[in-house]
Formats: structure tokens, sequence, C-alpha cells
């Protein structure tokens, strides 16, 4: 059974994919419900891994995975979001191009470094409890990820594709602008 908090927290980490899918899916000729099934899911798993890679490496490597996490985090966003905002700007017709495989995980990577770093908080919270237990309060949150991913990833692209004839480049420069501004976050650890 899901709970408010494992919901509450998948959303929170799937906030990212959402703003990548709806500043991709302006730029996208393809949106058709196979290629948003295969960015969806392709996103929805990679969240999902780095979440549990995270909880798994959460007791032994606590400290390094969040500096590490954080780097890593605020590098991957800078790339995308500097790299949007730039052809944005450069009315450039080729940023974040969900449609290859390359992109979608380079995106989908990108944003899931926080699930890493969400992962390894959790466990670290939970060290006092046995595994069994430990492992039953965390399964929820793997499930919510998947679901919620899934959904905002799908609705990003459909909305991103429906609002690119009124926005189009603003929207990558927004967008751009959004993930430079998650990536500090990132960094800072705010």
């Amino acid at each position: 059974m899901l709970t408010s908090k494992a919901i509450i927290i998948a959303a929170s980490l799937c906030a990212d994919s959402f703003a990548v899918t709806l500043c991709s899916g302006t730029r996208m000729k393809d949106t058709g419900w196979k290629r948003v099934a295969i960015v969806s899911v392709v996103f929805a798993l990679i969240h999902c891994c780095f979440l549990l890679a995270g909880w798994a490496l959460g007791n032994a490597v606590a400290m390094l995975v969040l500096k590490v996490s954080r780097i890593i985090g605020f590098l991957l966003l800078l790339y995308v979001g500097s790299s949007m905002f730039l052809d944005g700007l450069q009315g450039k017709d080729q940023g974040r191009d969900l449609s290859v495989i390359k992109g979608v995980i380079l995106g989908a990577i990108a944003t899931s470094i926080d699930a890493l770093a969400v992962g390894a908080a959790i466990s670290m919270e939970e060290a006092g409890l046995t595994q069994a237990a430990a492992w039953r309060d965390f399964m929820p949150l793997p499930v919510a990820i998947v679901g919620i991913t899934i959904v905002t990833a799908a609705a990003g692209l459909k909305l991103g594709k429906a609002a690119a004839s009124g926005i189009g480049k603003l929207a990558e420069i927004i967008g751009g602008l959004v993930l430079l501004l998650i990536a500090v976050t990132v960094l800072l650890g705010a």
C-alpha cells in the first residue's frame, strides 16, 4: 500500500522529469503514445534504479554518496540546463532530443541523481531497523516513483507538444533556467 509520505517524496523527485519532458516536448516531432511510453518508462526505471542504488549504498558510504551525488547532479543538470537555454537563445533545433535513446538516457540520469541521494538518506534514517522492517517501510517509495514518473513524463511530453506552437523557444529558455536553478540547489544541498 502506498503511503502519503512515499507519494509526496516521489512527486518531489519527479518534478525535474516533468520539467525536462515538458521543454523537450516542445521540440519533438513525434509525441505519439509509443514514443511517450518509451520515454516515460525509461525515465521511471532509471529513477527507480537510482533510488534503489542509493538505498543499498546508503549505510556503507553515506557521506560520500551524498557529496558525490550533489556534484554529479549539479554537473549533469548544468549541462542539460545550459544546453537547453543556449539552444533556445540561438534558435537551434537540436537541444534535448528525446527521440533518440542517448537523449532519453541522459535526461533520465540527469533528473535521477537526487533519487540516489534520497535513497541513501532513507537508508541511513532506517539504520536502526531490521533489514526486513527497513525494506517494508521503504518499498512503497520505488513503486510510487515508477508510477508518478511515468505519469509526469508522459504529461510533460504531451503538454510540451501542445504548447509548442504558443511558446516555442521561450519554453526551452525558461526550462533551461529552471534546470540551472535546480542544479545550484542540488550543489548547495538545499
